[in-house]
């Protein structure tokens, strides 16, 4: 059974090609995720349901959060509500 990681780079590598935008991330990152990816984990994607209805580990989300933020989003307003949205939440967590 591999670590959370490795499965959720799975899913990571999973999601961003049935979407076709894994040419949005640097390679040398793809290629990290393709290195530390778990091999014996199965993931599902449905082409027919809306990424926030796909079935995936909680770890996978932040992957897809952060990545979004980093390197796809174009919106430089909406990249700051964002990361603003982030770091509240990051605070919240750590403060309880």
């Amino acid at each position: 059974m591999g670590n959370v990681n490795g499965k959720a780079y799975t899913e990571v590598l999973t999601i961003l090609k049935e979407l076709n935008l894994l040419n949005s991330i640097p390679k040398e990152l793809v290629y990290n995720m393709e290195r530390e990816r778990d091999l014996e984990w199965q993931f599902e994607f449905d082409k027919n349901e809306a990424l926030e209805n796909q079935r995936m580990l909680r770890k996978t989300a932040v992957i897809l959060s952060t990545l979004y933020i980093m390197y796809m989003c174009d919106d430089n307003d909406e990249k700051s509500y964002l990361k603003a949205l982030y770091e509240a939440n990051e605070n919240e967590k750590n403060t309880n």
